[in-house]
């Protein structure tokens, strides 16, 4: 029989459907998930048995679909004891399939680093660092000891920044819509809370922006200090010169421009004098195309700041970057709320890192299943 694909909200939604058209002897032959919804291909396979299928080893090709339990099976009649039943069958399904995907990790020896490499590959991280994380991972160690365990080598290894730069321009880069001007004020009330901000001024980059220009006079009302709107190389450089006795200086820079490169004069600008700039890379999670953004401004990029956290909390990506450039991410925020800016730091970045690889709903299925 020919395959067929099945769309659904959710993983138990979609083998419903799967087990309402092809009944329940039909087989996963591969799952995905694309914008928040499960895509299964499915088929049918004589053999529907888990138990035979653990015994004789998994079969290239696919697992199979059971038929889930209901409340009239269980004893008590317990609804969390059903769900819990078929999110332990969800995920062994999962490790089933994931299992027969081609062995990229030849150094690996045993299945938890091959679960937790394909996981970290599927957050952003390269291969090779995947297997530096979890070479020495011990067989014996239960799920959530394994999982601390590489979150613990992840954090070991990623700088931080622990105080104020020191660099007189702080520089906001980044592509438009993942709100570096948010971030700049957000970042300024940090330092003004914590008194490690005196004198002060704004300078707001960009090309016949009327709303730029509104944000300047807004930032000038807020913080009752010189904001500056420009649209030229030496309109900049002259106002740098009318902040020079400023003890800080704050820079929103506009997006890359890939139809007028003339727009793009900060950069070599910034390259000139970048002993004294500190540049923040600002980029939502929810916002493609990081890897390309940053070749944009190799040789400019201090740290990074990561935004819209509330609309994609995956940090993968930008760790893997970290690490590599050994570039620090300084701040993490959600959307809108001015509140939530939070100064990076190891314990936030381990609740975030043990979400990406294992939500907490899933960790005592996934126990389980390791230990069968």
């Amino acid at each position: 029989m020919a395959n067929r694909k099945f769309v659904a909200p959710t993983m138990n939604l979609a083998l419903q459907k799967v087990k309402q058209e092809l009944g329940k002897d039909a087989v996963i032959v591969s799952h995905s998930t694309i914008n928040g919804e499960v895509h299964l291909v499915a088929s049918l396979q004589p053999e529907t048995s888990l138990d035979i299928l653990l015994a004789k080893g998994v079969k290239q090709g696919s697992a199979p679909v059971l038929e889930m339990p209901n409340n009239e099976s269980l004893p008590h009649e317990s609804p969390s004891m059903t769900l819990q039943l078929q999110s332990e069958i969800a995920a062994i399904k999962r490790m089933i399939t994931e299992f027969q995907a081609p062995n990229n990790h030849k150094a690996f020896t045993h299945a938890m680093q091959f679960f937790f490499g394909k996981k970290l590959q599927d957050m952003g991280f390269s291969t090779q660092l995947a297997e530096k994380i979890l070479i020495d991972l011990p067989q014996d160690c239960s799920f959530d000891e394994s999982m601390s365990l590489i979150v613990e080598q992840l954090l070991k290894n990623m700088p931080y920044r622990q105080t104020m730069p020191h660099a007189k321009y702080h520089g906001f880069i980044g592509p438009s819509g993942v709100g570096k001007t948010q971030s700049m004020i957000k970042i300024i009330l940090h330092y003004l809370k914590s008194k490690s901000l005196n004198h002060f001024s704004c300078i707001f980059v960009n090309h016949h922006n009327l709303r730029v220009l509104e944000e300047s006079k807004l930032c000038a009302r807020i913080f009752n200090v010189p904001c500056y709107y420009v649209e030229t190389q030496e309109d900049l450089a002259a106002t740098l010169e009318k902040t020079a006795d400023n003890d800080f200086v704050f820079i929103d820079f506009p997006a890359f421009d890939h139809v007028t490169p003339e727009n793009n004069y900060y950069i070599p600008f910034i390259e000139m004098y970048k002993n004294d700039f500190y540049n923040t890379m600002v980029y939502a999670t929810s916002t493609k195309n990081f890897k390309q953004y940053c070749t944009l401004h190799e040789n400019i990029i201090h740290e990074l700041a990561i935004t819209k956290l509330d609309e994609n909390a995956q940090i993968g990506e930008f760790m893997q970057f970290s690490l590599k450039n050994q570039i620090p991410i300084g701040f993490l925020s959600t959307g809108q709320n001015y509140a939530a800016l939070e100064s990076a730091s190891p314990r936030y970045f381990e609740n975030l890192l043990k979400q990406d690889l294992c939500p907490t709903r899933e960790r005592n299925v996934m126990d389980k299943v390791f230990s069968l």
